[in-house]
């Protein structure tokens, strides 16, 4: 599938359907032995990571009846009310145990276990959500921090790439795309964050580094 450039500045409301739109229109095509789709989210960089990408896509999932569980190894993720009762490492740790009715959405690693966790983990786990969910997302750590991220990216239906606006530089777009590619992942869009302040970040940092005693 050849890489999109999709601009949401996230000001815009139908940015969880349209994803979700778009997730759904292949399906067909990526069934395998009746699983649901596993989508990937994985920033370029810390800068590049806003929670509302999945907050959006997930209340849209809600609202068209799909249901949905995230796997979140994201640098910074956020409180959810949707978060589960079991971390990914107790599921990894019972491949064949049921998964329980009243899991929740939002499945994370243990409190500091981020970086200690290993992909075959994450993966195996992703897939056995995938017989019991609509849709699996994997919201993943930064692209340009690690292989972890490419790891998890090449065992993804679909791959999603985010950028910041005014933050996120070309080189490190092009850097993190061939970086994916180079795992065997192939990025099925980059999204295109709007910045997140409301001003430019030049008259940011020079308005608010001389308040702050940087120059």
């Amino acid at each position: 599938m050849k890489t999109q450039t999709i601009d949401y500045m996230l000001k815009q409301t139908p940015l969880g359907m349209s994803l979700l739109n778009r997730i759904q229109a292949t399906e067909s095509d990526r069934q395998r032995g009746g699983r649901a789709v596993i989508v990937g989210f994985f920033p370029a960089s810390r800068e590049a990571h806003d929670y509302r990408v999945l907050r959006q896509l997930t209340t849209s999932a809600l609202a068209a009846e799909t249901t949905v569980a995230v796997l979140d190894l994201s640098p910074a993720p956020a409180t959810n009310a949707g978060e589960a009762t079991q971390t990914i490492e107790m599921l990894a740790a019972e491949p064949n145990a049921p998964v329980p009715d009243d899991l929740g959405t939002v499945i994370r690693p243990s409190a500091g276990g981020t970086g200690e966790i290993g992909a075959r983990d994450v993966i195996r786990v992703a897939l056995r959500l995938a017989q019991h969910r609509d849709l699996v997302v994997v919201v993943g750590p930064p692209v340009l921090e690690g292989n972890l991220a490419g790891t998890l990216a090449k065992s993804c239906d679909q791959t999603y790439l985010m950028v910041r606006q005014q933050e996120t530089t070309k080189l490190d777009v092009e850097r993190s795309v061939e970086k994916l590619k180079l795992f065997g992942a192939h990025p099925a869009g980059v999204l295109y964050l709007g910045r997140k302040r409301l001003i430019p970040q030049a008259v940011y940092s020079l308005f608010f580094g001389r308040r702050n005693g940087k120059r």
